[in-house]
């Protein structure tokens, strides 16, 4: 996966109809305790229709989404802090006969009890 280094936004542009979307969260795999934190997605295409992907689904992942043309989606995943922990939101989209297409995606966020942080991914089909 890419390094976690990304903002809390990434826009693929001009996606291979039938290409896959890819999305997980992730602990911190450097600390054996259990996860402070849930996710969850809110996925929403051009045709306004609302998918809900839950924690189960997103960890430990990944949650895969086929992109069908001429349609744009936007995923927003939120994760919510039970206590203080870090979390890794890690994304791709795989073309329709393999291989990544564009950069992966990963966004690393350190949270405390209550907070909830959130990222926005975007993927523009042809």
């Amino acid at each position: 996966m890419a390094t976690c280094e990304d903002s809390n936004l990434r826009i693929w542009l001009r996606v291979p109809d039938g290409s896959r979307l890819e999305v997980s969260v992730v602990g911190n795999v450097d600390d054996e305790t259990q996860d402070q934190f849930v996710a969850d997605a809110t996925v929403i295409d051009t045709n306004e229709v609302q998918k809900d992907w839950t924690d189960d689904m997103l960890r430990p992942g990944p949650k895969k989404a086929t992109l069908k043309s001429p349609h744009d989606y936007n995923v927003t995943v939120h994760v919510t802090f039970a206590a203080k922990d870090s979390a890794q939101v890690q994304a791709r989209v795989v073309k329709p006969k393999g291989g990544t297409y564009g950069k992966e995606y990963c966004y690393h966020i350190d949270g405390k009890a209550g907070d909830i942080v959130s990222c926005t991914l975007i993927a523009v089909t042809e």
